[in-house]
C-alpha cells in the first residue's frame, strides 16, 4: 500500500516536496530488526525446550527499551515542528509530532474482534489510538465499511474521514492461458487454486 502511494506521488511531486521516512540507515536498522524479534511462524516453528529465554531473546528484551526510545528520539527529531506541511501516516498509528497528521485507518478488527490479533498488538494499538485520534486532523481508509466504522465505534463526524480505495497498477491485468501454462506446471498447480498473499491470522478468515 505504502510502496504504491509513494510510487503515484513521485512523479506529481516536485523534487524536496516528499520526504520517504524511515530512510537510509534506520530503515535499514529496522528491518534488521523485525527479522531477529519476529515470532515463530508455523512454517518456521521454534521448539521450546528450556523455560529460560536463549541468549539471543534474553538481549534483545534487554535492548527492546533502549532501542524504542532510542527511535523515538530520532522520530521526534525528524519530525519537529515547521519542517514539514504535512504528515500522512499509511498505517494506522502516527508517530508522536506537532505536523498536520492524516492518517490511513485501514479497518478496525483490532477493536471489534481484539481475539484475532496477538496480545502485544492489541495492547499497543488501544493505549496509542486516543492519541492518534487526537493528533490526526483527517483519516484515510481503503473502504466505506472502515468508513463506517470509525464513524459508529469511535464517533469520528464524517467530514473528518475520505474513503480512497486501493488500486490497481496499470500493467496488472489477466494473462493468456498459454503465458500462465507454464508457471502452472513449474509450480504443480492445477485450475482452482488460490494464492493469498497476507498473514495467517483468523482474521483473514481463509476457511470461509
Amino acid at each position: 500500500h505504502t510502496e504504491e502511494l509513494l510510487r503515484c506521488l513521485r512523479p506529481r511531486l516536485a523534487p524536496g516536496e516528499l520526504f520517504e521516512y524511515p530512510h537510509g540507515w534506520v530503515r535499514s536498522l529496522r528491518a534488521k530488526w523485525k527479522q531477529h524479534t519476529a515470532p515463530p511462524s508455523a512454517a518456521r516453528p521454534v521448539p521450546r525446550r528450556w523455560k529460560l529465554p536463549g541468549p539471543r531473546r534474553l538481549a534483545i528484551n534487554l535492548c527492546r527499551p533502549f532501542g524504542h526510545a532510542l527511535l523515538w528520539a530520532y522520530d521526534r527529531s525528524v519530525l519537529r515542528s515547521g519542517r514539514f506541511d504535512l504528515y500522512h501516516e499509511p498505517n494506522f498509528i502516527p508517530i508522536r509530532c506537532g505536523i498536520p497528521t492524516v492518517a490511513t485507518i485501514h479497518d478496525l478488527s483490532i477493536l471489534r474482534q481484539p481475539d484475532w490479533h496477538p496480545p502485544n498488538r492489541v495492547a499497543w494499538f488501544t493505549s496509542n489510538l486516543p492519541r492518534a485520534l487526537e493528533q490526526s486532523i483527517h483519516f484515510f481508509t481503503v473502504s466505506e465499511h472502515a468508513r463506517r466504522e470509525m464513524i459508529d465505534l469511535l464517533g469520528i463526524p464524517g467530514d473528518r474521514i475520505t474513503c480512497t480505495y486501493n488500486g490497481v497498477r496499470d500493467d496488472l491485468g489477466p494473462l493468456t492461458g498459454t503465458e500462465i501454462a507454464p508457471v502452472l506446471q513449474r509450480l504443480d498447480l492445477r485450475p482452482g487454486y488460490l494464492l493469498h498473499g497476507a498473514t495467517i491470522e483468523p482474521r483473514k478468515n481463509l476457511l470461509r
